[in-house]
């Protein structure tokens, strides 16, 4: 029997998941085509090594099912960010939120051990897990991917110790094959991030990323929307500690600047060198906010 409702859409009930599929593909090549620049080369490897952990993730998932829903009560959370400081930076917006939203949960931050002094009194997680991940620690392709480098070796200790903490769920907010692959290899319960970038099948949760909001720090805000989570404040904040307090106070007096005074800082530093705009460009910027 056709219901009234049903009866009015020209197509029939039983295509209604192929159409569903159709819109998602087409919102996929959408987002890759605006968020993914990806070179030839590199993506036949990654298509490549997409051939080759197909039938493993999928024997691995036969042996061991991961489970159906995430659990109500969310006990542990993996959030996995390797790369430099600004990095880190952009995901404290995402971090915030997180905490606000699994106050009683243990949050565990994968990250590089030069970024620790910045983390360490955020009050945003519970542990910063070192790892010293190899192509995150050079930009010399050689160096990157060194067969003989011992980072493999320690990245291998540093998850099997993650792998034995069964996570409820690990995050990356990156659209990288490489992010989803260590995601996996943690073995948390869910797995949530993007598949555009490649790698999706070793997600248990795959997000596609909104094309008009391509910034990084709303690519993280995107996972916490997939998990129905509000966004009580999109801002990134950082606490300072007594110390800094008081800099900032001597700081501000010294240079007559009052508590209702707009203060820019700028940083025109970068650790790789095409990344450096310029002294002169960046003056030009401040001027321009400031109105001179």
């Amino acid at each position: 029997m056709t219901s009234p409702k049903s009866s009015i859409r020209p197509a029939k009930e039983g295509d209604r998941p192929g159409c569903a599929r159709a819109s998602q593909r087409a919102r996929e090549v959408a987002a890759r085509a605006a968020l993914v620049k990806i070179g030839p080369l590199k993506r036949v490897l990654i298509r490549a090594f997409e051939i080759v952990m197909v039938p493993i993730v999928r024997m691995a998932s036969a042996l061991q099912p991961s489970g159906g829903r995430l659990p109500e009560t969310i006990r542990s959370l993996l959030v996995v960010e390797y790369w430099a400081l600004g990095d880190v930076l952009i995901a404290f917006p995402f971090l915030h939120n997180l905490r606000a939203q699994y106050p009683e949960a243990h949050i565990s931050l994968l990250a590089d051990r030069d970024v620790f002094p910045i983390l360490a009194d955020q009050g945003l997680v519970d542990e910063l897990v070192p790892a010293a991940v190899p192509w995150a620690r050079s930009h010399s392709r050689w160096r990157k991917y060194n067969p003989l480098s011992l980072l493999w070796l320690d990245l291998a200790r540093t998850l099997l110790r993650l792998r034995r903490r069964r996570f409820d769920l690990a995050i990356s907010g990156r659209m990288d094959v490489r992010d989803n692959f260590l995601l996996w290899l943690t073995g948390a319960r869910r797995r949530l991030g993007y598949g555009i970038g490649g790698g999706g099948f070793f997600l248990t949760d795959v997000v596609i990323p909104d094309p008009s909001r391509p910034h990084r720090s709303d690519l993280w805000m995107g996972l916490l929307k997939h998990l129905g989570m509000p966004i009580s404040d999109p801002r990134p904040r950082l606490r300072l500690s007594d110390e800094q307090k008081t800099f900032c106070e001597s700081f501000f007096l010294e240079h007559s600047i009052g508590a209702d005074d707009f203060v820019l800082g700028v940083h025109p530093g970068a650790r790789i060198p095409l990344r450096r705009w310029g002294d002169a460009n960046f003056m030009s910027v401040a001027h321009q906010q400031i109105g001179r």
